[in-house]
């Protein structure tokens, strides 16, 4: 029992400490991505679109064609060279939605996205009615709003939202309808999962490839390594807002506080020790 005299002690979560060639490994990467994703957003805001003449100059035959469009459904980042290659020579004009379908149904993996995120971007700068295609047909549809909607397929769905995520800040979707549909969703995340944390892994895998662009997340090791080795860690740019982005982080916050609290519970159980308060600093 915890008495007047003996203050309650605080489990560290330990981290191995980051070395000074892995900080500026981090600084020159993260420099990098974002020099990459402004680049990206600014072609696809300032899109010059080829006209009619332009594209009947480029394949239309049938099966060459549909064949892409299967291709596109079967889609990894092994394959994206080849795939941006072939796209460049045809015209798909009348495949826009058929495209939009295989892109929602591709098995894609998280490390398929940025990837896939070039390959819209190219059917983006050449067809204006993408956009709105996969975002209507696809995101709007199946993405949680309510208490009661139902996430059927977890895998799928982690590496979808952050396929959402990345899209919203490629430029390819409109801040105004994208990031409704992605506010909605981290809210059902977050307000559904305040006790069996089965959405954890999805919400610590969007922290950890989006939370720079959305929540302005570095990792704790990363901000006290850059502090002991007297480095600054880039500025981020924030594409999203500053009040949305606000937004999202105390979402995150209340889930981590919540996650802290029952960790405890779970510790001080299994332990039988009521001495513990805190489990770190596990916050965003």
């Amino acid at each position: 029992m915890e008495t007047e005299n003996e203050p309650a002690t605080s489990i560290i979560i330990s981290t191995s400490e980051v070395t000074e060639n892995e900080i500026r490994d981090y600084i020159t990467n993260l420099k990098k991505k974002m020099e990459m994703r402004l680049n990206l957003r600014q072609a696809n805001l300032s899109v010059d679109r080829p006209d009619e003449s332009m594209l009947r100059k480029l394949d239309s035959n049938l099966k060459k064609n549909t064949a892409f469009v299967k291709k596109v459904k079967l889609f990894t980042d092994s394959q994206k060279v080849a795939i941006l290659k072939e796209f460049q020579s045809l015209n798909l004009s009348k495949y826009v939605g058929e495209l939009a379908s295989s892109i929602s149904e591709a098995k894609l993996k998280i490390s398929d996205v940025p990837a896939i995120v070039e390959l819209c971007s190219l059917i983006h700068q050449r067809y204006a009615d993408f956009a709105n295609n996969l975002l209507e047909s696809y995101f709007k549809k199946v993405f949680p709003k309510r208490k009661d909607d139902v996430i059927t397929n977890l895998s799928k769905f982690r590496v979808d939202i952050r396929l959402l995520a990345d899209l919203i800040i490629a430029g390819i979707f409109s801040e105004k309808d994208a990031l409704n549909v992605l506010g909605a969703a981290l809210n059902f995340l977050v307000q559904c999962d305040k006790e069996e944390h089965q959405f954890l892994p999805i919400i610590i895998s969007f922290c950890k490839f989006c939370g720079e662009d959305f929540g302005n997340f570095v990792p704790r090791r990363y901000k006290l390594a850059a502090i002991k080795f007297g480095l600054e860690l880039p500025q981020i740019i924030c594409f999203i807002g500053t009040d949305r982005q606000n937004i999202i982080v105390n979402l995150f916050k209340d889930y981590a506080a919540k996650l802290n609290e029952d960790l405890l519970k779970h510790f001080m159980l299994c332990t039988g020790d009521s001495k513990y308060q805190s489990l770190g600093d596990i916050t965003p």
